[in-house]
């Protein structure tokens, strides 16, 4: 089985947290996608030079031709990514607009660079929209980027938004939609995770769904998680409807915390293993898997 992982922080944290994700475990790993997420937090300093040294970062990791891999179709084509041929599809994306130090001329750079999604907002309510521990809206700002997704045919990632931006944004912007890393509020009543209405919304609109596997999203602050929890969560919006619109955003990278049985990008695998426990067949697990997200993707590509 192979695997898309619809967002990892490694860009940012490739030294820091390097027992999650790094290049010797991504050798060892049955990903067919990864997507990099460029990220800062509100309130570092020299943006702009942090935001380039991750692009560059991305832009090297195709000199690794024994393990990156410009084709798409050849990366989850599993008669071609056999073990001994395994490669792996990099797509770069966008985690708030911190790293455009809020700047709609230097995302305008970022797509140049090859971003394929942008959220609007990390955590933070910022000039575009309010993030998911903020109260803030969908601003003029945060509209004129849309325009500008749109124009350029983007994704817009909208996990870290806030519910009033979250059905703002929706309400405003008309393209394709994914929530990259996040979990379901009706299992875990948690402010970074998606209500069933948001869910639905996401579904109604042919979106996807990546499930986050950071605990305090999976079960609650301070409790053990396990590829169980993710299975459930998976479950659950598969119960909504979206079989067709669901897989897996793992947050390596950018988690301090990982679930017992799943603590690197090497174990994927085992979340397909708890599906096959519960009933889920050998088609709807590689929907889940990869071929979900591959569907959804390939628009951009």
């Amino acid at each position: 089985m192979i695997f898309c992982d619809t967002h990892c922080d490694y860009l940012y944290n490739y030294k820091k947290r390097k027992e999650q994700s790094s290049i010797k475990l991504y050798k060892k790993s049955d990903l067919a996608v990864q997507v990099f997420a460029i990220f800062l937090p509100p309130n570092v300093k020299n943006p702009i030079l942090k935001t380039t040294l991750q692009v560059l970062r991305y832009k090297a990791l195709f000199f690794r031709k024994n393990l990156f891999i410009k084709d798409l179709e050849y990366a989850t084509n599993p008669s071609l990514n056999t073990a001994k041929k395994h490669r792996i599809y990099p797509i770069l994306a966008l985690e708030g607009m911190k790293p455009t130090n809020y700047s709609l001329s230097i995302l305008k750079a970022l797509y140049s660079a090859g971003i394929k999604s942008v959220s609007l907002t990390w955590n933070e309510d910022n000039k575009f929209a309010g993030g998911a521990l903020s109260y803030g809206e969908l601003k003029h700002m945060g509209k004129k980027a849309l325009d500008y997704i749109s124009t350029k045919q983007m994704c817009l990632d909208v996990s870290h938004l806030n519910e009033k931006s979250f059905y703002q944004a929706l309400d405003y912007y008309k393209g394709p939609v994914m929530a990259s890393h996040s979990c379901c509020s009706s299992i875990n009543d948690h402010k970074r995770n998606l209500s069933d209405a948001q869910v639905k919304m996401i579904l109604d609109r042919n979106g996807f769904i990546g499930i986050n596997f950071y605990p305090d999203f999976l079960i609650g602050k301070g409790r053990d998680a396990s590829s169980k929890d993710i299975a459930n969560h998976v479950d659950h919006v598969c119960q909504i409807g979206g079989i067709n619109n669901v897989g897996f955003g793992s947050d390596f990278s950018g988690i301090n915390k990982t679930p017992v049985d799943m603590q690197n990008c090497t174990t994927f695998y085992k979340a397909a293993q708890r599906l096959a426990q519960m009933n889920y067949n050998e088609d709807e697990i590689k929907k889940i898997c990869y071929s979900n997200f591959y569907d959804f993707i390939i628009q951009f590509i």
